[in-house]
């Protein structure tokens, strides 16, 4: 008897669209699990176009059994961490609406070298306001029942970044995917 796989959506910014590039390039696309990855990444994307997307995406693709959300890093400096907390959690609420069923995985915020706002007086300040997003997000999803992925690989001191301090050279999307290939396998 032959089963399905079950299908994942990879959802979020740049770092997504980076990766499945990588991803692709190292001849996996599907991140080396038994499943079909479906791969949503948008450039520049910010926390509030995630609702829409999944809404339009919805109609169009088979339902995930695995949610996967890498978004909120191109917020910082645009946004108070305390109104994106208070947002990440009533859209991730929606999110467990919108798709009952679904395991609800949140990539966390990873520290950058370059912001797209505040680099020059305060990046310090942007990683300080995104590790306390993530910790704020990390309880709330453990309070729910949902799983989250640390990347505590992904240091700005590392050399893991292209030149332009944003995204990832290969080695740092290598780490990025096995920190998430671990977390997901978890709950498939």
């Amino acid at each position: 008897m032959m089963t399905e796989l079950p299908t994942i959506w990879f959802v979020g910014d740049s770092w997504v669209f980076w990766l499945e590039s990588h991803a692709r390039a190292q001849g996996d696309p599907n991140l080396s699990l038994p499943a079909n990855v479906e791969w949503l990444g948008q450039r520049g994307m910010r926390w509030g176009q995630l609702i829409p997307l999944l809404e339009s995406q919805k109609r169009l693709r088979v339902a995930p059994q695995v949610l996967l959300i890498h978004v909120g890093g191109n917020d910082l400096g645009f946004t108070k961490g305390s109104d994106l907390i208070h947002r990440v959690k009533y859209d991730l609420a929606l999110v467990v609406a919108l798709f009952p069923g679904a395991q609800v995985v949140f990539s966390n915020i990873c520290e950058r070298r370059v912001w797209m706002r505040g680099t020059c007086d305060a990046p310090g300040r942007l990683n300080q306001a995104r590790s306390h997003v993530n910790k704020a997000v990390d309880s709330y999803l453990r309070d729910m029942g949902m799983s989250f992925v640390r990347h505590t690989n992904l240091r700005r001191s590392m050399p893991v970044f292209r030149r332009d301090g944003v995204h990832l050279n290969p080695l740092g999307n290598s780490l990025l995917m096995a920190n998430i290939i671990d977390v997901v396998k978890l709950v498939l």
